[in-house]
């Protein structure tokens, strides 16, 4: 029993830090009125956008179907559905269907910098 008692509280112990802990550039939190959709945010909470030079932004999001079209507040950003968001750090990684991207802090402030490469598509 006690054996038992010691094996659970250690993976315990170990497993919690990794589920609560966040990287502290980045955090991924709920879209309001999309319960089901999460987007990719700074430390203050708001939503990392890769910005167009020809105007706009889109905002990447885990979540499908359950998230709306545009940011609540920010209507030039478009949502576009991720597989997956993970966050490590100094990055933030972000796989679409046909693209993996590096978010990186560039600067000061909230400017974040993109590196998109291009995953090789099934024909």
């Amino acid at each position: 029993m006690l054996r038992l008692f010691l094996v659970v509280s250690a993976l315990l112990s170990l497993s919690v830090p990794c589920a609560v802990a966040d990287s502290p550039w980045y955090r991924i939190i709920p879209v309001p009125n999309a319960p089901g959709c999460k987007v990719l945010a700074d430390p203050n909470g708001r939503p990392i956008q890769q910005r167009y030079e020809t105007g706009g932004a889109r905002i990447y999001a885990i979540g499908g179907k359950a998230c709306p079209q545009k940011f609540p507040g920010e209507s030039y950003a478009t949502i576009s559905t991720a597989r997956s968001i993970t966050t490590d750090g100094n990055f933030a990684r972000i796989i679409t269907k046909t693209r993996k991207l590096v978010v990186s802090r560039g600067g000061t402030g909230n400017h974040y910098q993109f590196a998109i490469n291009k995953l090789d598509a099934v024909r």
